[in-house]
């Protein structure tokens, strides 16, 4: 991709993917097959946590790693309790994406 910018060459760089494009960690729609299909293609899927449990996100996550090699992320919506978030750390998931509030309790500072 010659003309990206920048930014979009140091994000895919950082993140080891191949296109500065995200999917959005959409509850209900970003299921496995999507999160890492995206992935593949080159772009970061992100699978939506949120308020999940650890046994829904860990077979979640064991999808998506038998599908893919390539890096994806979780979502935790910090308006709902982050019940996998640990689950996801343990589980190699490399990126963490946080909305709707603020992550100060959850970084490593």
């Amino acid at each position: 991709m010659k003309n990206l910018s920048k930014q979009s060459r140091e994000f895919i760089a950082q993140f080891g993917i191949e296109y500065p494009i995200i999917q959005a960690g959409m509850d209900g729609a970003a299921t496995p097959p999507l999160v890492s299909a995206v992935s593949e293609a080159g772009g970061m899927g992100t699978l939506p946590l949120g308020f999940r449990s650890p046994e829904h996100a860990r077979s979640q996550i064991q999808a998506i790693q038998e599908a893919t090699k390539r890096p994806f992320m979780a979502n935790f919506v910090l308006n709902f309790p982050t019940l996998s978030l640990a689950t996801a750390l343990e589980h190699g998931v490399k990126t963490i994406l946080f909305s709707w509030g603020l992550p100060d309790k959850y970084v490593c500072k």
